[in-house]
Protein backbone atom coordinates (compact mmCIF):
# COMPACT_ATOMS: atom_id res chain seq x y z
CA UNK A 1 0.00 0.00 0.00
CA UNK A 2 1.31 3.43 -0.94
CA UNK A 3 1.74 6.34 1.46
CA UNK A 4 0.67 8.78 -1.26
CA UNK A 5 -2.09 9.10 -3.83
CA UNK A 6 -1.53 10.34 -7.37
CA UNK A 7 -3.99 13.18 -8.08
CA UNK A 8 -3.07 14.15 -11.63
CA UNK A 9 -0.69 16.30 -13.60
CA UNK A 10 -0.81 20.10 -13.78
CA UNK A 11 1.84 20.71 -16.44
CA UNK A 12 -0.86 21.86 -18.87
CA UNK A 13 -1.99 24.59 -16.42
CA UNK A 14 1.31 26.23 -15.57
CA UNK A 15 4.56 26.77 -17.45
CA UNK A 16 6.74 24.99 -14.89
CA UNK A 17 9.93 25.54 -16.89
CA UNK A 18 9.39 29.31 -16.70
CA UNK A 19 8.62 29.01 -12.98
CA UNK A 20 11.93 27.25 -12.33
CA UNK A 21 13.86 29.74 -14.49
CA UNK A 22 12.34 32.62 -12.51
CA UNK A 23 13.64 31.32 -9.17
CA UNK A 24 16.83 33.05 -8.10
CA UNK A 25 18.57 32.65 -4.75
CA UNK A 26 16.48 30.81 -2.13
CA UNK A 27 14.84 32.92 0.54
CA UNK A 28 15.88 30.45 3.23
CA UNK A 29 18.21 27.49 3.54
CA UNK A 30 16.84 24.45 5.34
CA UNK A 31 16.62 22.95 7.74
CA UNK A 32 14.95 26.14 8.94
CA UNK A 33 14.37 25.09 12.55
CA UNK A 34 17.21 25.75 14.93
CA UNK A 35 19.04 22.56 15.79
CA UNK A 36 18.59 23.37 19.49
CA UNK A 37 14.79 23.65 19.14
CA UNK A 38 13.17 21.16 21.54
CA UNK A 39 10.43 20.42 19.00
CA UNK A 40 12.94 18.89 16.60
CA UNK A 41 15.41 17.45 19.07
CA UNK A 42 14.25 13.90 18.27
CA UNK A 43 15.02 14.46 14.59
CA UNK A 44 18.43 15.90 15.39
CA UNK A 45 19.26 12.93 17.65
CA UNK A 46 18.37 10.52 14.85
CA UNK A 47 20.41 12.53 12.33
CA UNK A 48 23.41 12.63 14.66
CA UNK A 49 23.21 8.88 15.31
CA UNK A 50 23.09 8.22 11.56
CA UNK A 51 25.98 10.60 10.86
CA UNK A 52 24.02 13.36 9.11
CA UNK A 53 25.33 16.91 9.42
CA UNK A 54 23.66 20.09 8.26
CA UNK A 55 25.44 22.30 5.76
CA UNK A 56 26.24 24.70 8.63
CA UNK A 57 28.03 21.80 10.35
CA UNK A 58 29.98 20.95 7.18
CA UNK A 59 27.56 18.25 6.02
CA UNK A 60 25.18 17.55 3.16
CA UNK A 61 21.77 18.25 4.72
CA UNK A 62 20.68 21.39 2.88
CA UNK A 63 17.79 22.61 0.77
CA UNK A 64 16.69 25.98 -0.53
CA UNK A 65 13.19 27.34 0.07
CA UNK A 66 11.12 29.80 -1.99
CA UNK A 67 7.80 31.26 -0.83
CA UNK A 68 4.67 32.49 -2.63
CA UNK A 69 4.22 36.21 -3.22
CA UNK A 70 7.95 36.84 -2.86
CA UNK A 71 9.60 34.26 -5.14
CA UNK A 72 6.61 33.08 -7.16
CA UNK A 73 2.94 33.88 -7.66
CA UNK A 74 0.36 32.45 -5.28
CA UNK A 75 -1.83 31.99 -8.38
CA UNK A 76 0.26 28.91 -9.19
CA UNK A 77 -0.87 27.18 -6.00
CA UNK A 78 -4.46 28.30 -6.48
CA UNK A 79 -4.55 26.82 -9.99
CA UNK A 80 -3.27 23.50 -8.66
CA UNK A 81 -5.63 23.22 -5.70
CA UNK A 82 -8.59 24.14 -7.91
CA UNK A 83 -7.53 21.53 -10.48
CA UNK A 84 -7.40 18.71 -7.89
CA UNK A 85 -10.44 19.99 -5.95
CA UNK A 86 -8.65 20.78 -2.69
CA UNK A 87 -10.58 23.54 -0.89
CA UNK A 88 -7.65 25.50 0.61
CA UNK A 89 -4.05 25.41 1.71
CA UNK A 90 -2.34 26.80 4.81
CA UNK A 91 1.27 27.08 3.73
CA UNK A 92 3.35 26.54 0.60
CA UNK A 93 6.94 26.61 -0.58
CA UNK A 94 9.18 25.40 -3.36
CA UNK A 95 12.16 23.35 -2.25
CA UNK A 96 15.41 23.03 -4.16
CA UNK A 97 17.97 20.34 -3.42
CA UNK A 98 21.25 20.90 -5.23
CA UNK A 99 23.46 18.06 -6.48
CA UNK A 100 25.26 16.28 -3.64
CA UNK A 101 22.79 17.39 -0.97
CA UNK A 102 19.74 15.92 0.74
CA UNK A 103 16.80 16.62 2.96
CA UNK A 104 17.51 13.89 5.51
CA UNK A 105 14.54 11.92 6.91
CA UNK A 106 12.29 14.25 8.90
CA UNK A 107 8.71 15.28 9.48
CA UNK A 108 7.45 18.83 9.17
CA UNK A 109 6.05 20.71 12.13
CA UNK A 110 2.55 21.69 11.07
CA UNK A 111 -0.61 22.67 12.91
CA UNK A 112 -2.44 19.78 14.51
CA UNK A 113 -5.65 21.74 15.00
CA UNK A 114 -6.42 22.27 11.29
CA UNK A 115 -7.51 20.12 8.39
CA UNK A 116 -4.47 19.52 6.23
CA UNK A 117 -4.21 18.44 2.62
CA UNK A 118 -0.49 17.75 2.34
CA UNK A 119 0.61 17.59 -1.28
CA UNK A 120 3.68 17.94 -3.41
CA UNK A 121 4.19 18.66 -7.10
CA UNK A 122 7.27 17.63 -9.07
CA UNK A 123 8.39 20.65 -11.09
CA UNK A 124 10.60 18.69 -13.51
CA UNK A 125 10.77 15.19 -14.93
CA UNK A 126 12.78 12.79 -12.82
CA UNK A 127 16.40 12.18 -13.70
CA UNK A 128 18.83 9.53 -12.52
CA UNK A 129 19.97 10.32 -9.00
CA UNK A 130 16.90 12.22 -7.77
CA UNK A 131 14.53 10.51 -5.36
CA UNK A 132 11.83 11.50 -2.88
CA UNK A 133 10.44 9.37 -0.06
CA UNK A 134 7.17 9.64 1.86
CA UNK A 135 6.94 6.99 4.55
CA UNK A 136 7.86 3.73 2.84
CA UNK A 137 6.97 4.99 -0.65
CA UNK A 138 9.89 5.87 -2.92
CA UNK A 139 9.18 8.15 -5.87
CA UNK A 140 11.72 8.06 -8.68
CA UNK A 141 9.87 7.94 -12.00
CA UNK A 142 7.81 11.11 -11.85
CA UNK A 143 6.83 13.49 -14.60
CA UNK A 144 6.89 17.27 -14.56
CA UNK A 145 3.62 18.43 -12.96
CA UNK A 146 2.75 15.18 -11.15
CA UNK A 147 0.71 15.96 -8.02
CA UNK A 148 0.60 13.66 -4.99
CA UNK A 149 -1.56 13.78 -1.86
CA UNK A 150 0.00 12.39 1.30
CA UNK A 151 -2.23 9.95 3.18
CA UNK A 152 -0.64 11.15 6.45
CA UNK A 153 0.41 14.82 6.32
CA UNK A 154 2.81 14.23 9.24
CA UNK A 155 4.71 11.41 7.50
CA UNK A 156 8.43 11.11 7.73
CA UNK A 157 9.92 12.03 4.36
CA UNK A 158 13.25 12.72 2.69
CA UNK A 159 14.76 13.80 -0.59
CA UNK A 160 18.14 13.15 -2.10
CA UNK A 161 19.94 14.51 -5.12
CA UNK A 162 22.93 12.67 -6.50
CA UNK A 163 22.22 13.86 -10.03
CA UNK A 164 23.96 16.60 -11.99
CA UNK A 165 21.26 19.28 -11.65
CA UNK A 166 19.09 20.85 -8.97
CA UNK A 167 15.82 19.16 -7.97
CA UNK A 168 12.73 21.38 -7.52
CA UNK A 169 9.43 20.51 -5.84
CA UNK A 170 6.38 22.52 -4.82
CA UNK A 171 5.01 21.61 -1.39
CA UNK A 172 1.80 22.69 0.29
CA UNK A 173 -0.52 21.75 3.12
Amino acid sequence: MSDIEYLGNCAHLINLNDLIKSLKSPEQIGPTAKTTDNNISDIMKIWNQAGYKTFEQGGTVKWGMYYPNTSFSENIINKIINYVDIPFYNSAWISRIDPGFCAAPHYDRMPTDKTLYRCHVHLEDSVMGQVFYVGNTYITDYKQGDIYLWKDPYSWHAGSNISLRSKFMLNFY
